[in-house]
């Protein structure tokens, strides 16, 4: 792609992914380096909507209007236009914002806002890193800057990221600085300021620069994925994380980066932090972490504190400085030495005290006592600072302690800050005292960041905010601040409007809330819920459940409730639905409908635990592997499987009306009346011994309905290897079989214990000249049973392969057929069956799958009768059953080992949906996205076009859809599903 193309595309038409894509084909010839630029490039296209380029732009003007929002990261792209195809150099990925605030000013040793270069000395720490990042392979130990409040860990870091940026690396004084403090460039990939992130939050960071998507994979298994995946990236990564002890989980962050460390063979970590109670976070981030210890020797020289003080007392670089010491090199030398003695090892002392020096009209005279007088530390160098402004320190302070407890990017100058700033300190501010403390000498305390185009204020270190938090009750002040933002959300019909709240409100006031243990009241609000952020709110949770003195519901379960971040909102609205019914916070749930009625989905009901847990209802059905839908007295019941028996429950609200095959069936539970009865008709096992009539006493894997001459019927099969015929009516219709039902019990009690052949994979209420059931065992014998007495009406029939997994049912010219699908002989491959029932024969030659066949379903398309199957790795294919041919056929790369797979209609399209576990995922272009986790899928049936998908939290067994509902059967329960017109495009 020339210059002059790149240049008509950028008059034409906004950036987007392919022309993206097809610049780095031409400018990055290596493909693996490509796949990594195409990959971050992609990440910053998707990260925000892109704004609209004026008419007249030029082709600068809307480059800088696309990427122009993601603040530092714009030179990533700009610097794909400005560089010779091979010749594109390496850069340090910083987050939008960081780098003027946090990087730039650390790594030159000044404030923000301020110019110059005084940084100095920390050579025996620069040094060992430099040899550490030019040296050999990584090895897998994690480099850990530390010491004390403002001993300069993130200075050293700083130094380090921007040295190896090769931009910044350009206009960075490095003549006469010693070579082996100076990092080679590009020898940094990622540098994080963990100041309040998550520990998912930097892990997306460092997923993100290594082109590994986990926008789909669950928090809980991010790290997992992450671990697993980096191993195979092929070149170096080095990421640089600051302030981890200021992180929302500083120990779990630690763990996370010493655990990919570990496992990355070409991964390096370098970390800054304070070493945490009794070194706790030096301990987490391994004990064969390197340390650098800033507070002692080797690294510490305090040569190096007074040469600091010299430079900033010169201030030879910054002519806007009004130093009374410039242009004095010995006075400002002595006065140097003696600041450094007192400051050391802190240089924060020596920034806070040099900075007061130089904004006085006065020099110091080295020879009065007065030099002894100048403070030691933090705190006595701030009172000194602040004492100098006179009656308005008391001022000064108020204003400042909002910021000493804000999170995230700190505070914009609004309404907000006025408001905590009174309810903070009980005494009234306004705008007009933001000004003035922002046009102070205060304000080089407070820095500035860039958060979605608007200016935030922040104490600029961690030193100062313990120093401003010392003269309040943080408790006390934390409730008043969650009162304070709570008034701050619009009120409509009685409830807090919070999508209208401002920024800071929706996004950090379940923080504040947890400090003053006051967000339980919050977590019943949807409305809040769905508006704030998935990060803050979890992080809250994590907090407020380590203020319990005993676990509670919340604190078991209450993490699992949370949306999935990046959805949209009536995603994001069924999602928090979903999940509350699924753990019990049905009080939440039914919040959700009221604040979002117009969401993608509802969950009337669930019964569904996690992780092999119980329902929190109470219910303990264990795995549903199968469910059927009937009539009872008029009404839709869902029948499914449970712990060796089936459970009945009403399907519009999931109450249990029975557990069949159990001794007391109905007890304590719905009074059906006498027009519904379920009655065991008989049982049939094909072994040894004779079956248990009721109770298999292992899992029931098939359960299927049909109904012959206006009466219903139910068949079961399990791993028992026995199938059970149930009646289902009036008790009076059920008589008819007591005598089947009376001899199957007498033979078991007169039979030694049962042993079946083989697991039931499959079963089938078929009507006809001759009702039958028919079933299919995991080994592949097919029994064709007469409805009426359960004995075999044909001999037994054989699937044609290793194992039978499936079967399904339909009507192919007039004639009812059954289908059993699984494995050929040689298991590598699956086949298909279609049989006659009332023969017991096979109908024709087998459908040959090139994976074994895991699900079937029988439906019409554009007038002929079909089969649709689903193999274990995710092909999809159509079969016209009267010729048995293939009409179509696609591949999706989603897995499943169970054989969940049914129909329903949706928007007016007929829709296939499914259960999967994992797999990968490919869009319309082709790429292709990694699936961790377990969901359903939605796939249109005429075009076999992936639609949608719904995270489940379980492994799913079973899918039935019927009046409305999908009812999922997973590997802890069940849970119903309604969906809406907007689910599908």
């Amino acid at each position: 792609m020339s210059r002059t193309a790149i240049s008509e595309r950028l008059a034409g038409r906004p950036l987007d992914e392919q022309f993206v894509s097809d610049l780095l084909t031409a400018t990055v010839p290596e493909p693996r380096l490509r796949q990594r630029r195409l990959a971050e490039a992609r990440t910053m296209l998707r990260a925000v909507a892109r704004p609209k380029p004026m008419k007249a732009a030029s082709p600068q003007e809307r480059l800088r209007a696309e990427f122009g929002h993601l603040g530092d990261n714009i030179r990533r792209i700009t610097r794909l236009l400005e560089h010779s195809p091979g010749s594109l150099p390496d850069g340090v990925w910083f987050d939008a914002g960081e780098l003027s605030a946090h990087w730039d000013p650390r790594a030159r040793g000044t404030e923000q806002g301020r110019v110059g270069w005084y940084f100095t000395g920390r050579r025996r720490a620069l040094s060992e890193l430099v040899s550490w990042l030019s040296g050999g392979a990584p090895d897998g130990r994690v480099r850990v800057v530390t010491g004390g409040p403002g001993s300069g860990k993130s200075t050293v870091l700083a130094r380090i990221v921007t040295l190896a940026d090769p931009d910044l690396r350009k206009r960075t004084p490095v003549d006469g600085v010693p070579e082996a403090t100076v990092p080679p460039t590009g020898c940094v990939d990622l540098a994080v300021l963990a100041r309040g992130r998550s520990v998912s939050d930097v892990l997306d960071r460092v997923a993100a620069v290594a082109g590994v998507d986990l926008t789909t994979t669950a928090d809980a298994q991010r790290l997992d994925v992450l671990a697993g995946l980096l191993p195979a990236w092929p070149a170096e990564l080095t990421v640089v994380v600051d302030a981890l002890d200021e992180a929302a989980d500083p120990e779990g962050l630690a763990r996370a980066l010493r655990r990919l460390a570990r496992a990355a063979t070409g991964l390096r970590v370098l970390v800054g932090t304070r070493p945490g109670p009794r070194n706790s976070l030096l301990t987490a981030c391994g004990h064969d972490a390197h340390i650098i210890d800033l507070d002692r020797r080797p690294w510490l020289d305090p040569d190096d504190l007074a040469d600091y003080v010299r430079r900033r007392l010169l201030a030879a670089d910054d002519p806007h400085t009004r130093s009374p010491y410039r242009n004095q090199p010995a006075l400002a030398a002595r006065v140097a030495v003696a600041v450094a003695e007192r400051a050391y090892p802190t240089f924060l002392i020596a920034q806070l005290v040099s900075r007061t020096l130089t904004d006085s009209d006065t020099v110091v005279d080295p020879s009065r006592e007065e030099l002894s007088r100048l403070p030691g530390t933090v705190a006595d160098a701030l009172d000194e600072y602040l004492f100098r402004l006179g009656p308005d320190h008391h001022r000064v302070r108020d204003l400042l302690a909002p910021l000493a407890y804000a999170h995230g990017t700190g505070l914009a100058r609004d309404t907000v800050w006025v408001e905590l700033a009174s309810a903070v300190t009980q005494r009234t501010y306004t705008l007009a005292d933001l000004e003035w403390l922002l046009s102070t000498a205060a304000d080089f305390l407070v820095e500035q960041t860039v958060d979605q185009e608007e200016t935030h204020y922040r104490l600029y270190h961690q030193a100062l905010v313990d120093y401003v938090r010392s003269a309040h009750d943080d408790h006390l002040v934390e409730r008043r601040i969650t009162r304070a933002l709570t008034g701050l959300a619009p009120i409509c019909e009685g409830r807090p409007e919070w999508a209208k709240a401002p920024a800071y409100v929706r996004r950090h006031l379940p923080r504040h809330a947890a400090a003053a243990r006051l967000l339980d009241p919050l977590l019943d609000d949807a409305g809040l819920l769905l508006a704030a952020e998935y990060g803050e709110l979890s992080t809250a949770i994590s907090e407020r459940n380590r203020h319990l003195t005993k676990p509670d519901s919340r604190s078991t379960w209450f993490h699992h409730v949370l949306p999935h971040p990046g959805e949209e909102p009536s995603r994001r609205a069924a999602l928090l639905e979903q999940y509350a019914r699924q753990f019990g916070f049905d009080r939440l749930a039914d919040d959700v409908a009221h604040v979002a009625p117009h969401r993608s989905w509802e969950t009337p009901w669930a019964h569904l635990g996690l992780d092999n847990v119980y329902d929190v209802h109470g219910c303990c059905d264990g795995n549903i592997h199968a469910a059927t839908v009937v009539e009872t007295g008029g009404e839709p019941a869902l029948v499914h499987s449970g712990h060796g028996n089936l459970v009945v429950r009403r399907l519009a609200d999931g109450r249990r009306l029975a557990r069949l095959g159990t001794d007391h069936p109905y007890s304590s539970e719905v009074d059906f009346g006498d027009d519904w009865f379920a009655h065991l008709a008989w049982v049939y096992g094909d072994g040894q011994g004779a079956p248990n009539p009721f109770d298999q006493g292992v899992t029931v894997r098939v359960v299927a309905s049909g109904q012959v001459a206006g009466q219903t019927y139910v068949v079961a099969g399990g791993y028992d290897g026995a199938v059970r015929l149930w009646h289902l009516g009036p008790a009076v219709s059920c008589a008819a079989h007591e005598r089947t039902r009376a001899a199957a019990v007498d033979s078991w009690k007169s039979s030694p214990r049962f042993g079946g052949a083989s697991w039931i994979q499959g079963a089938a209420v078929v009507d006809g000249a001759r009702p039958m059931v028919v079933a299919a065992e995991l080994g592949g014998d097919v029994h064709f049973l007469d409805l009426a007495t359960g004995s075999p009406a044909h001999p037994v029939g054989k699937h044609p392969g290793a194992c039978t997994r499936t079967m399904a049912q339909g009507t192919v010219g007039g004639r009812p057929v059954v289908l059993t699908g699984g494995s050929t002989s040689d298991v590598l491959r699956g086949c298909v069956q279609m049989w006659d029932p009332a023969t017991g024969l096979p109908i024709g030659e087998p459908m040959l799958h090139d994976d074994e066949v895991r699900a079937i379903t029988v439906t019409t398309l554009h007038g002929l009768t079909v089969a649709v199957t689903r193999t274990h790795g995710g092909h999809l294919s159509i079969w016209d059953l009267a010729t048995r041919r293939l009409l179509r056929h696609r591949p999706t790369g989603l897995i499943s080992t169970w054989g969940a797979l049914t129909l329903t209609e949706l928007a007016g399209r007929r829709v296939l949906v499914f259960g999967t576990q994992g797999g990968s995922d490919t869009d319309p272009d082709g790429r292709r996205t990694m699936i961790s986790g377990f969901r359903i899928d939605l796939v249109d049936l005429a075009s076999l076009e992936h639609l949608d998908h719904l995270w489940i939290n379980s492994e799913v067994l079973s899918v039935t859809a019927a009046e409305q509902f999908l009812v999922v059967g997973c590997m802890c329960g069940t849970l119903a599903l309604r969906f809406g017109d907007i689910l599908v495009p």
